[in-house]
């Protein structure tokens, strides 16, 4: 989904650069995928082991339940209540009133680090853009927690009917953003996907809110872009 250049961005790069950083959302713009998991577990009483069993014992098509759901083709209350036939009745009690985005976004909160780096990298002229695996009932929530205008392009799997890591999801990418795969910087916190992009000719950062991964962008933006960002800062400027 491309969006329109916004007004108050002027680069100042050298009319040269043309890289764009391409960011996950999920994990990376958020705290850990397996923290906000895990909290969600304990909250319904159940255990991570438990969730991923009820995962793994459904298929639909031949499928995992949770791809079909990324791609858009089934809904999140079709998946919803395929998984709740695999757990224990306390999750279906738990899913009275409430559904799965509700309870899900309670835990999913966003990484104030990222968040800032991104809205940073915006003024900056950098171009951006958001590569996602989410859910078409998840967006109105997803999109309070991120300033969409940070981005000109926003590839959504739910709305494009792929994922990642399959190849089709990282053409579209590439024909988005009118670059070549070689062009292009993913920070993403799947090795999986990392991997696939990598294959294609992407530089990749593996992230996983550590050091290391700090590390890792901080060495590419300020070689790249000549910015020097101060990873401790917590709030936008």
């Amino acid at each position: 989904m491309p969006r329109g250049n916004n007004g108050h961005k002027e680069s100042q790069l050298m009319s040269s650069r043309t890289e764009w950083l391409v960011f996950d959302f999920g994990g990376v713009l958020t705290v850990p995928i397996q923290q906000a998991a895990t909290e969600l577990c304990v909250d319904i009483g159940l255990t991570a082991e438990e969730i991923s069993q009820a995962l793994t014992a459904v298929q639909m098509s031949g499928q995992s339940p949770l791809n079909l759901l990324e791609r858009g083709e089934i809904s999140e209350s079709e998946f919803l209540k395929t998984i709740l036939g695999n757990l224990p009745e306390n999750a279906a009690s738990y899913f009275d009133g409430q559904t799965f985005a509700e309870a899900w976004f309670r835990f999913l909160k966003p990484d104030p680090f990222t968040l800032n780096l991104v809205h940073h990298c915006s003024k900056q002229g950098i171009r951006l853009a958001l590569f996602t695996n989410n859910v078409k009932e998840w967006r109105p929530y997803w999109t309070q927690l991120v300033d969409t205008d940070d981005f000109e392009v926003i590839i959504d799997s739910s709305l494009e009917g792929m994922r990642k890591p399959e190849r089709r999801i990282f053409e579209r990418l590439r024909q988005s953003v009118g670059k070549n795969f070689q062009e292009l910087l993913l920070i993403d916190d799947s090795t999986r996907n990392c991997e696939a992009a990598r294959a294609l000719g992407m530089e990749v950062v593996l992230w996983k809110s550590d050091q290391a991964s700090h590390d890792a962008l901080h060495s590419v933006l300020k070689s790249r872009y000549g910015l020097d960002i101060d990873f401790n800062v917590k709030e936008r400027q």
